[in-house]
């Protein structure tokens, strides 16, 4: 009801909401022109993080990618967790929006497996005191995380 008496005085005025038949709305924020869709996916890059976050957000911007921490836009980076989205929201479908994400999302994930093995190398060794071969197993997530950082 408050929206429709919103609009009944601004009609009134001789004014209307700027609507354009392609992009509809025009809303106060102009990255949501267009379909307005942000495609997102929170995900661990402990590799990327130990690489350096400049150089991921230099990658995610070769993707068409958007890279957050994931306390939102200002919230700031915290762990080896990232919000990544894509980065362009006019003039494409929904369907292209999505799919960018996707790609580059795997795209950086298999980059970070990479890092790991240069960044993270455990070594192979075999137990000499035991009939059993053993090998140390690879750190847990939060123990490769905190190395990152």
């Amino acid at each position: 009801k408050q929206w429709y008496q919103r609009r009944v005085a601004i009609t009134a005025g001789g004014k209307d909401f700027c609507l354009d038949e392609k992009y509809g709305y025009v809303h106060s924020c102009p990255t949501n022109l267009g379909t307005g869709m942000r495609a997102s996916v929170h995900i661990d890059l402990p590799g990327w993080t130990a690489h350096g976050v400049d150089k991921l957000k230099a990658r995610c911007e070769e993707l068409s990618l958007q890279p957050r921490g994931t306390r939102g836009e200002s919230g700031g980076q915290t762990g080896c967790t990232y919000d990544i989205s894509n980065k362009h929201r006019l003039g494409y479908s929904e369907v292209q929006l999505v799919q960018v994400m996707i790609d580059g999302v795997n795209k950086l994930y298999e980059e970070d497996l990479e890092f790991q093995k240069t960044l993270f190398a455990f070594p192979d060794f075999k137990s000499v005191n035991s009939l059993v071969a053993r090998s140390p197993t690879y750190p847990d997530h939060d123990r490769r995380c905190q190395q990152a950082l």
